[in-house]
């Protein structure tokens, strides 16, 4: 495999996802980079509650994954405030999506317990 097709092999997906009442709603994975930058925004709001904290990185999220079918993103950077106007049952959705299709939130904390239990420690005795 060579590069180019490295490239396209892991390249982010869009993804449509059922939302009860809306047609045709796609995610996009976040890529390592976006992934990396909902963290520092979440790390950046030290001294706020937890429930502001968790709303502008839900915001951040959905602003990030939520595509039409051609991958563009419906909302930008600067739509996170008009985003935390939507209604939050839609925004708990997307976003959990979207944090599932990046490896982040409970599902892929799960996955990963998973799969650190089916590799052998260091420290386990082989003789």
């Amino acid at each position: 495999m060579n590069k180019s097709e490295f490239v396209e092999a892991i390249k982010r997906r869009i993804k449509p996802i059922a939302i009860e009442g809306m047609e045709n709603t796609y995610i996009r994975s976040l890529s390592g980079l976006m992934r990396a930058r909902v963290a520092d925004a979440y790390r950046s709001m030290e001294g706020q509650t937890i429930e502001a904290m968790f709303i502008r990185v839900q915001c951040d999220v959905v602003a990030h994954v939520l595509v039409n079918e051609s991958g563009e993103r419906m909302f930008g950077d600067g739509d996170i405030d008009a985003i935390a106007e939507l209604d939050a049952e839609i925004l708990d959705q997307i976003s959990q999506a979207g944090l599932a299709a990046s490896g982040m939130g409970p599902q892929a904390t799960e996955q990963a317990e998973k799969n650190s239990e089916t590799i052998p420690s260091e420290s386990s005795s082989t003789t």
